[in-house]
Protein backbone atom coordinates (compact mmCIF):
# COMPACT_ATOMS: atom_id res chain seq x y z
CA UNK A 1 0.00 0.00 0.00
CA UNK A 2 1.03 3.45 -0.62
CA UNK A 3 0.20 6.14 1.96
CA UNK A 4 1.44 9.80 0.96
CA UNK A 5 0.18 13.54 2.27
CA UNK A 6 -0.61 14.73 -1.16
CA UNK A 7 -3.42 14.21 -3.68
CA UNK A 8 -3.13 11.57 -6.24
CA UNK A 9 -4.95 12.48 -8.93
CA UNK A 10 -4.01 9.70 -11.63
CA UNK A 11 -2.25 6.48 -11.79
CA UNK A 12 -1.53 5.79 -15.52
CA UNK A 13 0.77 2.97 -15.78
CA UNK A 14 2.28 -0.60 -14.23
CA UNK A 15 5.73 -1.79 -14.98
CA UNK A 16 7.19 -4.96 -13.55
CA UNK A 17 11.22 -5.00 -13.37
CA UNK A 18 13.73 -7.32 -14.16
CA UNK A 19 13.57 -8.44 -10.30
CA UNK A 20 9.86 -8.28 -9.94
CA UNK A 21 9.72 -5.07 -8.83
CA UNK A 22 6.63 -3.02 -9.34
CA UNK A 23 6.54 0.64 -10.52
CA UNK A 24 3.42 2.84 -10.56
CA UNK A 25 3.27 5.80 -12.48
CA UNK A 26 0.86 8.94 -12.23
CA UNK A 27 0.18 12.68 -11.31
CA UNK A 28 0.32 13.98 -7.88
CA UNK A 29 -0.88 17.50 -6.48
CA UNK A 30 1.57 18.65 -4.02
CA UNK A 31 1.50 21.31 -3.26
CA UNK A 32 -2.01 22.86 -4.87
CA UNK A 33 -2.07 24.05 -7.68
CA UNK A 34 1.01 21.91 -8.70
CA UNK A 35 1.22 18.78 -10.14
CA UNK A 36 3.83 16.48 -10.15
CA UNK A 37 5.18 13.35 -12.00
CA UNK A 38 4.95 10.46 -9.22
CA UNK A 39 6.60 6.99 -9.56
CA UNK A 40 6.01 4.27 -6.44
CA UNK A 41 7.88 1.55 -6.77
CA UNK A 42 7.04 -1.91 -4.58
CA UNK A 43 8.82 -4.83 -4.00
CA UNK A 44 7.41 -8.49 -5.05
CA UNK A 45 5.93 -8.37 -1.23
CA UNK A 46 3.50 -5.11 -1.96
CA UNK A 47 6.20 -2.80 0.39
CA UNK A 48 7.57 0.31 -1.00
CA UNK A 49 11.17 -0.68 -1.69
CA UNK A 50 12.97 2.49 0.73
CA UNK A 51 15.65 2.01 -1.93
CA UNK A 52 13.68 3.93 -4.52
CA UNK A 53 13.83 7.80 -4.49
CA UNK A 54 12.65 9.11 -1.11
CA UNK A 55 11.37 5.45 1.12
CA UNK A 56 10.22 4.17 -2.42
CA UNK A 57 8.18 7.46 -4.03
CA UNK A 58 9.91 9.49 -6.32
CA UNK A 59 8.51 13.21 -7.18
CA UNK A 60 9.23 14.78 -10.57
CA UNK A 61 8.46 18.55 -10.14
CA UNK A 62 9.02 20.26 -13.56
CA UNK A 63 9.95 24.08 -12.91
CA UNK A 64 7.34 24.40 -10.21
CA UNK A 65 4.48 23.97 -12.86
CA UNK A 66 1.35 21.78 -13.22
CA UNK A 67 2.65 18.59 -15.24
CA UNK A 68 1.03 15.42 -15.95
CA UNK A 69 2.12 11.83 -16.51
CA UNK A 70 0.43 10.08 -19.24
CA UNK A 71 2.95 7.42 -19.84
CA UNK A 72 5.87 5.40 -18.63
CA UNK A 73 7.77 2.76 -19.83
CA UNK A 74 11.34 0.69 -18.97
CA UNK A 75 14.09 1.01 -21.59
CA UNK A 76 16.12 -2.23 -22.07
CA UNK A 77 18.87 -0.79 -19.88
CA UNK A 78 16.21 -1.04 -17.28
CA UNK A 79 16.10 2.83 -17.05
CA UNK A 80 12.60 3.94 -16.76
CA UNK A 81 11.05 7.01 -19.25
CA UNK A 82 7.85 8.74 -17.95
CA UNK A 83 6.13 11.30 -20.58
CA UNK A 84 3.64 13.59 -20.03
CA UNK A 85 3.10 17.59 -20.20
CA UNK A 86 3.96 20.22 -18.61
CA UNK A 87 1.38 23.69 -18.86
CA UNK A 88 4.48 26.40 -19.29
CA UNK A 89 1.92 29.46 -19.25
CA UNK A 90 -1.74 30.00 -19.61
CA UNK A 91 -2.96 27.34 -21.36
CA UNK A 92 -0.09 26.86 -23.27
CA UNK A 93 1.62 23.17 -22.23
CA UNK A 94 4.86 21.42 -23.64
CA UNK A 95 5.76 18.11 -23.63
CA UNK A 96 7.91 16.71 -20.67
CA UNK A 97 10.44 14.20 -20.48
CA UNK A 98 11.82 12.10 -17.40
CA UNK A 99 14.63 9.48 -17.38
CA UNK A 100 15.22 7.17 -13.63
CA UNK A 101 18.38 5.33 -12.83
Amino acid sequence: TMDYSGSIDSLGEVIVGATLEIYVAGTITLPEPSTHFVVACFDKDGTLNAAFGTNGILLTAIDQKKSTSLHMTRQKDGKLVQVGTVQTSGETTDVAIARYR
